[in-house]
């Protein structure tokens, strides 16, 4: 057991005791056992594994005391080793190493606080003068000031008032028409059908079945043979869901996109629809001219 060790333990034991901190708190916070922090204030390294575990356990808890850790060093360096002929510290001597070392974290805390205060100070003043001498001159620069006589010739004539302007009209709101939805079976086919998040299917279509079905929004399927149906939606036929068969999963069709879904119409398939409407129009016509 040195001087140095027991100087540290007293100032630990004294700002303890200050604080009114048991053993047991600190040891829950700093993870250190409490025989090993009876062993620190006690100023007997042989209670720890080495003398820089005494140490390194010693910072920690001088750290959870708020103590500034340098007084460690200068007693190490014999800065403060102040004790009495027989070798030992009066309590006088502990509580002025304690007032010693609050004194010298009041210092530098307040140094510290100076020092954040005269940075804000100085960054305040910078933004300030940035504003002053480059933006506003900058904008002062291509601010143009409009001709009076030019403000006064384009004023129009016909300025509407209050009265004059029109209400606007919100258009009532409409639902949407239902969907309808033919589905012919052209072969044995396992479905599953949901009609606005409702399922209506789950099971095996026979050809030939016919089915007829509305929805206010949406109708999701899912098919083993995409090719087994035919639908017509909304009195419009759909074109193949697929050009050869295969399994369909959660396929929707809803009041956005079920046009997506309508035959392509070639420019050949126009012409002769053209055609033939001239034609049966000039039939007609020979017909009533006869």
């Amino acid at each position: 057991m040195s001087d140095k060790h027991k100087q540290i333990g007293e100032i630990l034991r004294a700002a303890r005791i200050e604080q009114k901190r048991s053993l047991q708190e600190i040891s829950e916070e700093t993870r250190i056992m409490v025989q090993h922090l009876e062993s620190i204030e006690a100023g007997n390294p042989g209670g720890l594994p080495s003398d820089a575990y005494f140490m390194l356990f010693a910072r920690n808890f001088a750290q959870f005391l708020g103590l500034d850790t340098e007084i460690f060093d200068e007693i190490s360096n014999g800065d403060l080793s102040d004790t009495t002929s027989a070798g030992e510290a009066t309590p006088e001597t502990k509580a002025e190493q304690a007032e010693s070392v609050s004194q010298a974290q009041s210092s530098r805390f307040l140094k510290s606080l100076i020092t954040i205060i005269v940075i804000a100070i100085l960054m305040f003043a910078a933004v300030l003068a940035y504003d002053r001498f480059f933006v506003t001159s900058s904008d002062s620069a291509n601010l143009e000031i409009p001709d009076l006589d030019s403000l006064i010739a384009n004023i129009p004539e016909d300025i509407p008032t209050a009265t004059e302007k029109e209400v606007l009209q919100v258009p009532k709101y409409q639902p949407p028409t239902p969907l309808t939805l033919q589905l012919t079976v052209l072969q044995d086919v396992w479905a599953y059908i949901s009609r606005d998040g409702e399922k209506i299917v789950d099971r095996e279509l026979k050809m030939g079945d016919v089915y007829n079905w509305e929805a206010k929004h949406r109708f999701r399927f899912s098919l083993g043979i995409s090719t087994a149906i035919e639908m017509v939606v909304n009195g419009t036929k759909l074109a193949p869901l697929t050009e050869t068969p295969r399994v369909i999963s959660a396929l929707e069709i809803n009041q956005i996109n079920y046009t997506d879904y309508f035959p392509v119409t070639t420019v050949n398939d126009a012409v002769t629809e053209t055609t033939e409407k001239s034609l049966v129009d000039t039939i007609s016509g020979g017909t009533d001219g006869d």
